[in-house]
């Protein structure tokens, strides 16, 4: 099935950052900047939970019966080790993960799985080619720990839940970029920093 891609004009702003994101390091940016993000939208959701701010927790599949043994960066920077995906996609994923945050909040239990499923959609749909190995579910099966059949479940969860609509409008995913960037300059990113 062949899908059309909205066209959308970018400002000379816009473009130019989205040319910059072919610079920018995977990997240092999973590590320096989202991960503390998540880490803090993942601490603050857990707060709420235990207060009785947010709502019970319902059964999903994206819910883990325990803890995760493997922290989220450490977890993070296995699946972007391995798949090679890009900060677009980093970006992108983190956008999916907005979108269905309020249908499955990301908390301890749920951040991995949504978190995997959300970067395989990402790099499924961008595979923009600035450095992307190519998206395959052994590949991400592997980096993250569970059967591929258990990943496709997750995936078409995943775009259930974001009602089937990948698009990311380049305004959106310079807004959301721009935003992940300047994290690093918050309290939280300096004292992790040396």
């Amino acid at each position: 099935m062949h899908v059309l891609r909205r066209a959308y004009r970018t400002d000379a702003p816009t473009t130019a950052f989205l040319l910059s994101l072919r610079e920018k390091d995977a990997k240092e940016v999973a590590n320096r900047c989202l991960t503390p993000l998540l880490e803090t939208v993942v601490d603050t959701n857990d707060r709420l939970q235990a207060a009785g701010a947010q709502p019970p927790a319902r059964p999903s599949i994206f819910r883990l019966k325990k803890r995760p043994r493997v922290p989220l960066k450490t977890y993070l920077g296995r699946l972007v080790e391995a798949t090679g995906c890009s900060t677009k996609c980093l970006i992108t994923a983190l956008i999916y993960l907005d979108r269905v945050s309020a249908k499955e909040y990301p908390s301890t239990f749920t951040i991995h799985r949504l978190l995997l499923a959300s970067l395989l959609l990402a790099d499924k749909h961008t595979g923009d080619g600035s450095g992307c190995k190519g998206w395959s579910y052994l590949t991400y099966a592997q980096a993250a720990g569970v059967p591929e059949s258990e990943l496709k479940v997750l995936e078409v969860e995943m775009l259930r839940m974001l009602r089937y609509d990948l698009t990311v409008p380049p305004p959106q995913l310079l807004a959301y970029g721009t935003k992940i960037f300047q994290y690093k300059s918050l309290s939280v990113f300096r004292q992790e920093s040396p």
